[in-house]
């Protein structure tokens, strides 16, 4: 088959939806299909990289955009979205043909949209890959004008109903899609880590841990995209009653829009035991992982099943222990609970979340057990090979020009 995929970020950038596409693509060009990627020359953190317009990279066909809108700020960023989707659309209407297979992901969030219209125009088989729900997150944000959420509505669930394929990253989203277009089926496969990047090792084999001063540290860690979704007050507060104890260091790794306010409130607190470091390259992700003794997630409430926190894949591989901040029902807090893997607290639940980090530093055993435990779940279920082997299974189908997805039980 000749594959296409749409994203805003494909590597060499370090964003999670980047590594989820890049992996993904090489597993399927790996399996003798022919990838081309659509994206752009942004970075995640808003620059422009000096890469070229077109190369190969492991087997796979990149094609990058440029996208000339320029600063910050809701409009600009919306306006940005805009050109990315318009431009990705015109390139997949210039060179797919009828029956390629066209990947979407929401990077930018109605992306669908407009590849739905050239998928249609050109017989191209469309697979929408929803890593969130918008615009029910704006919504959720209070971010859309009144009257514009119904239409933004109406078009994301039109391009669904066009699409061939649609795929959930959880059972969650997936319910409240099947609500939404029962007439059309929907598959779950969730995000994933990969084991060949990502290994089980002790801190002290963490040469990161050394560089970053954390040595004799009971180390609560974050890693990734601290965004508008994540809560991050409850950790604050942790930290300010914990400053006292130079045993404990809070070490937040990554970027996002949260992790920019956290900075400046750290600073104005001026808590000498909450550290931040950018995002590691891949080669070093072991490493950087390896640094946490336990990592802490975290999603608000109200954004549950309308994304899923594919850091947690990460923090399983790595074989620690989760310290989740949000719904008790949510996905992550049930996993934890089923695999005795980690704890959830509710947001603003400050006295829990410290009183596990105190019971955790006196309880080496349990936390080394659970992080067992956390390994041996990431490697039953949420390892790169079998993800892929289920995106296979999803796709194989159109290798027989079927008309319809095959949707196996389990992703029912």
């Amino acid at each position: 088959m000749r594959i296409f995929l749409v994203n805003r970020f494909y590597q060499p950038d370090i964003s999670p939806t980047s590594a989820l596409a890049t992996q993904l693509c090489e597993s399927l060009a790996a399996s003798g299909h022919a990838v081309r990627v659509i994206t752009s020359r942004r970075s995640y953190d808003g620059s422009e990289r000096n890469l070229p317009a077109q190369e190969i990279l492991s087997q796979v066909q990149v094609y990058r955009t440029k996208v000339y809108t320029r600063g910050s700020g809701l409009v600009i960023r919306a306006l940005q979205f805009l050109h990315f989707s318009f431009s990705s659309a015109l390139h997949l209407a210039r060179v797919a043909k009828r029956g390629d297979v066209v990947i979407a992901m929401t990077d930018p969030p109605f992306l669908m949209v407009t590849l739905s219209l050239i998928a249609k125009w050109k017989g191209l088989r469309l697979v929408c890959w929803l890593q969130d729900l918008f615009p029910e997150i704006l919504a959720q944000e209070h971010l859309l004008p009144r009257g514009v959420y119904r239409p933004l509505l109406v078009l994301r669930n039109a391009a669904l109903r066009r699409a061939w394929a649609r795929v959930a990253i959880g059972q969650g989203m997936a319910k409240r899609l099947r609500a939404i277009i029962p007439d059309q089926p929907i598959a779950v496969i969730p995000n994933w880590a990969d084991s060949a990047v990502i290994s089980r090792l002790m801190p002290p084999a963490s040469a990161l841990r050394e560089a970053w001063a954390l040595q004799d540290k009971f180390v609560v860690m974050y890693s990734g995209n601290l965004g508008r979704v994540h809560e991050e007050q409850t950790m604050l507060a942790a930290a300010q009653a914990l400053a006292y104890d130079s045993g404990v260091v809070f070490l937040v790794v990554g970027g996002g829009v949260k992790n920019t306010r956290l900075r400046t409130e750290v600073a104005r607190l001026e808590l000498g035991n909450v550290r931040f470091q950018p995002y590691q390259p891949v080669a070093r992700l072991s490493e950087s992982l390896a640094c946490g003794d336990v990592h802490w997630v975290s999603l608000t409430p109200q954004f549950e099943d309308l994304v899923v926190p594919s850091k947690l894949y990460g923090v399983l591989a790595a074989g620690r222990p989760v310290l989740n901040v949000g719904s008790p029902q949510g996905a992550v807090a049930q996993v934890l609970k089923e695999q005795a893997c980690g704890v959830t607290v509710i947001p603003g639940d400050v006295q829990g979340f410290i009183a596990h980090i105190v019971h955790w530093r006196a309880h080496p055993l349990e936390v080394l057990t659970m992080g067992a435990r956390a390994r041996a779940l990431f490697e039953a279920e949420y390892d790169r090979p079998l993800m892929v082997a289920r995106w296979l299974s999803l796709l194989s189908p159109l290798e027989s020009d079927a008309s319809r997805p095959r949707v196996s039980a389990r992703g029912q």
